[in-house]
C-alpha cells in the first residue's frame, strides 16, 4: 500500500501536465475563439475534441458521476490514502492566479512549493515548457509517443503484476483509472494520435 502512495503521489503530476500537451494540441488542431470558424482536418478535430471530452468530462467508477481524469485519480488517491494536498494546493492557486501571470518558471515553483517531489517538479516543468514554446509538431509527438501510444501497456503491466498495489481491494478507483485508460487508449485514442504525427 505504501508503494501505491507513494506511486501516485509521483504520477500525478503526469496526469496533470498530460493536460497541457492536450490543451495546447487542441489550440492548433481546433478553433477555441470567437468567431469561430471550422480549421484544419477535420478528422484531427474531432480526434482532439473526442479526447478532451473523455479527458475531462468522463464517466466515473460509479457510473454515474462525471468528471476529468485528475479528478477520477485524485479519488483514487484519497481511497487509499495518498496525500492530495501538493496537487489540490497547486490547483487551488491555478484558479485563483489569472493565466497571463503564469509563465513556465512561475509554475515550476509553484508545484515546488505545493510539497510535489522534485522528480514529479522536473517532469511537469519539461512538459509545460514543451507545450508552451515548443513546435507542435514535437507537441504531437511526445503526446502520441509518451503518453497515448505506452499508456495502455504501461497499465496492462501495472494490473497484471499487481504492481504497486493496483491489486488491493481498496484501490479500485485507480483500476478503474488503469482500465479506463487501456480501453481508451488502446482501441481509439493511440491509432488516431498516430495518425495525428503522420
Amino acid at each position: 500500500e505504501n508503494a501505491l502512495r507513494i506511486f501516485m503521489e509521483h504520477h500525478v503530476w503526469c496526469v496533470w501536465d498530460y493536460f497541457q500537451l492536450l490543451k495546447r494540441l487542441q489550440q492548433h488542431l481546433t478553433c477555441i475563439t470567437v468567431p469561430w470558424v471550422p480549421t484544419m482536418d477535420p478528422a484531427m478535430r474531432r480526434f482532439i475534441t473526442e479526447i478532451v471530452m473523455d479527458e475531462e468530462c468522463d464517466i466515473f467508477e460509479d457510473g454515474k458521476t462525471y468528471g476529468s481524469h485528475l479528478e477520477l485519480y485524485i479519488r483514487g488517491m484519497e481511497e487509499i490514502g495518498a496525500n492530495t494536498r501538493p496537487i489540490k494546493s497547486f490547483l487551488k492557486y491555478i484558479r485563483e492566479t489569472d493565466p497571463a501571470n503564469l509563465d513556465s518558471k512561475q509554475l515550476k515553483r509553484k508545484i515546488l512549493h505545493s510539497g510535489a517531489p522534485k522528480t514529479a517538479a522536473d517532469h511537469a516543468d519539461y512538459t509545460i515548457d514543451l507545450a508552451s514554446h515548443h513546435p507542435i509538431c514535437e507537441v504531437a509527438a511526445v503526446f502520441t509517443f509518451g503518453r497515448e501510444d505506452v499508456i495502455p501497456n504501461m497499465f496492462r503491466k501495472l494490473l497484471d503484476r499487481g504492481t504497486c498495489g493496483a491489486d488491493k481491494p481498496n484501490a479500485e478507483i485507480f483500476r478503474y483509472y488503469l482500465n479506463r485508460h487501456i480501453e481508451l487508449d488502446g482501441k481509439g485514442h493511440a491509432p488516431l494520435a498516430i495518425a495525428l504525427v503522420e
